[in-house]
C-alpha cells in the first residue's frame, strides 16, 4: 500500500488515531495492508491501547518528534504508567522499542501485572469531536481518554463514550457512536484530573508521594501521629465510605475489585507497590475541594516538593511537618457537649476521640473551657431558679434539691456558690413566729 498523505500528529493523539486517519484519507479498504505498511504487523488495528512496531511509524525525525519511548509516553497509554516505572527499567524498555521488539513490552507500558489488569476500550468525548473538526478539520482520538480511570472529558466535563472490545476495522470517532455513560460525578472529575496530571511527569518521587499521602490522611483524621498504631483495617474502612470506592464499584470489574480498599496498606508500607492506577485511584478519595485542588497537589506530591500546611513549598530536606487537626473534627467538637456525642458525630471510635485531644492541645482546651462554662451556666442558673422558686427554703433544703449542681460549683467555681448562697440563710429561724402581729391590728 502506498501512502500519498500523512496527517499530522495531534498534541493529545493517539498513535491508533494517527493510523486510523491515514487509512480513511489515503482510501484504504484492506485494514491488514494498512497495518503492514505502517506498524509492520497484520492486526495493527486491534491494538489501539499500545500499538507493535511504532518505530517503524513515518513520523521521522524532521517532525521533531523524540525517541520511541517519548512517542509512547506522549502518544499511548504509557503515559499513564511510565512515570510510576525505574529508570533502569525505562532504559531497557527504550532498547527494546529500539529493535522493534514492542510486543515484549507491551505488559510493562500497559498496566498488566498479577493482580490486576487493567480495560484500555476506545472512549471519546461527542463535544471533543465537534471541537476537533472545527479546530483540525478531523475527529481524533484523544490520549488523555484512553486511560484507565478516565470516564469523563477534561475539558468539557462530559461523560465519555465507551466502544468496547477490539476492531478489526480502523476506526475514528464519528464511525462508531456508542452512548456514553451517564452524567459524571464528582469522583469522576477527580480520576480524570489526576490521570491528566499524569501526562505532565516523566518520573515520579515515591518517597515523597508515600510522604504527602500519610499527611493528608493525618489530616483527615484516618491516621493519627504514628503510623504504627494504624489498623489496615480502618483504612479500608475509611476507603469504603468515599465516593470514589462507591464510583469503582460501578465500574468495570476489573476496577470495581479496588473498590474494598484491602490494598491500600500495600501501598504505603508493606511491599510498597507502585502501580498507577492504584496510586490515582488513592489520591482521588483523599477528600480534595475540588478537581483542580486534587490535580495540583498530586503534581506537588509526585514532582517531590513538599508543602506545609499553608501549601508553601519547605526550603529543607526534612520530614513533612505535623497536621493540624481536620476542620471537620474541629466543627465536632465546637458542637458536641461529650465523647458521646463527638463518636456519633464522627462516627469515630472513644480512643479516635481521645487521640485527636491527644494531638491537638489547643483543642483539647478549648473543648473543655467550653464545657465548663457551659456547665457553670446550667449550674448557675438551676441554683437560682430553686432559690427564687422557694426563697424561705434554708441552705439544707437548697442543697437536698440541687445537690449536683452544688457539689460541682464547690468544686469547680466555689467563689461563686458562696456568692449565690448569701441570699438564702445558712439555717432555719431560731424561733416560729406563732403568730402575725398584723392579725390584731
Amino acid at each position: 500500500m502506498k501512502l500519498g498523505f500523512l496527517p499530522a500528529l495531534e498534541p493529545d493523539e493517539t498513535l491508533y488515531s494517527f493510523c486510523a486517519a491515514v487509512h480513511v484519507m489515503n482510501g484504504g479498504v484492506n485494514c491488514e495492508e494498512t497495518s503492514l505498511a505502517l506498524l509492520g504487523v497484520r492486526h495493527g488495528a486491534r491494538q489501539h491501547d499500545f500499538p507493535a512496531g511504532i518505530n517503524r511509524l513515518p513520523l521521522g525525525p524532521e517532525r521533531g518528534l523524540p525517541a520511541s519511548l517519548e512517542i509512547a509516553r506522549h502518544h499511548t497509554i504509557a503515559g499513564y504508567y511510565l512515570p510510576f516505572v525505574s529508570n533502569a527499567s525505562k532504559r531497557a524498555v527504550a532498547a527494546t522499542l529500539a529493535d522493534g521488539a514492542a510486543q515484549h513490552v507491551r505488559r510493562m507500558l500497559d498496566g498488566s501485572s498479577r493482580t490486576l489488569r487493567p480495560e484500555h476500550p476506545l472512549k471519546f468525548c461527542g463535544q471533543c469531536v465537534r471541537a476537533d473538526f472545527a479546530e483540525v478539520g478531523r475527529p481524533y482520538w484523544h490520549v488523555s481518554h484512553q486511560f484507565p480511570t478516565t470516564w469523563t472529558c477534561s475539558i468539557h466535563g462530559s461523560a465519555l463514550s465507551v466502544i468496547q472490545g477490539r476492531n478489526k476495522r480502523w476506526l475514528i470517532p464519528e464511525e462508531s457512536c456508542a452512548p456514553g455513560h451517564p452524567e459524571p460525578r464528582e469522583a469522576d472529575l477527580l480520576l480524570t484530573s489526576i490521570g491528566e496530571a499524569l501526562r505532565g511527569v516523566a518520573d515520579i518521587d515515591m518517597h515523597t508521594l508515600r510522604l504527602a499521602t500519610q499527611a493528608r490522611l493525618r489530616q483527615l483524621g484516618i491516621m493519627h501521629a504514628s503510623t504504627r498504631s494504624v489498623r489496615h483495617s480502618r483504612l479500608a474502612s475509611w476507603f469504603r465510605s468515599t465516593r470514589t470506592s462507591e464510583r469503582l464499584s460501578r465500574g468495570p470489574n476489573w476496577v470495581a475489585s479496588l473498590a474494598d480498599g484491602e490494598w491500600i496498606a500495600g501501598q504505603l508500607w508493606r511491599h510498597k507497590n507502585t502501580h498507577a492506577v492504584r496510586w490515582v485511584v488513592l489520591w482521588s478519595a483523599l477528600s480534595w475541594p475540588d478537581a483542580p485542588a486534587a490535580a495540583q497537589s498530586f503534581r506537588d506530591a509526585v514532582n517531590g516538593r513538599r508543602l506545609d500546611e499553608a501549601g508553601q513549598i519547605a526550603l529543607f530536606e526534612a520530614a513533612l511537618p505535623s497536621v493540624g487537626t481536620p476542620p471537620y473534627v474541629v466543627d465536632a467538637f465546637a458542637q458536641a457537649g461529650s465523647y458521646g456525642e463527638v463518636m456519633s458525630m464522627l462516627r469515630a471510635s472513644r480512643t479516635d476521640v481521645v487521640r485527636w485531644l491527644e494531638a491537638d492541645p489547643n483543642l483539647r482546651r478549648s473543648w473543655r473551657a467550653r464545657l465548663k462554662e457551659e456547665k457553670l451556666s446550667m449550674a448557675v442558673q438551676a441554683l437560682r431558679a430553686e432559690i427564687a422558686l422557694h426563697p424561705h427554703h434554708s441552705r439544707q433544703e437548697v442543697e437536698r434539691n440541687c445537690g449536683a449542681e452544688m457539689r460541682w460549683l464547690r468544686e469547680h467555681a466555689p467563689d461563686q456558690l458562696r456568692k449565690i448562697l448569701t441570699q438564702v440563710p445558712s439555717r432555719s429561724e431560731r424561733q416560729l413566729v406563732l403568730f402575725n402581729p398584723t392579725s390584731h391590728v
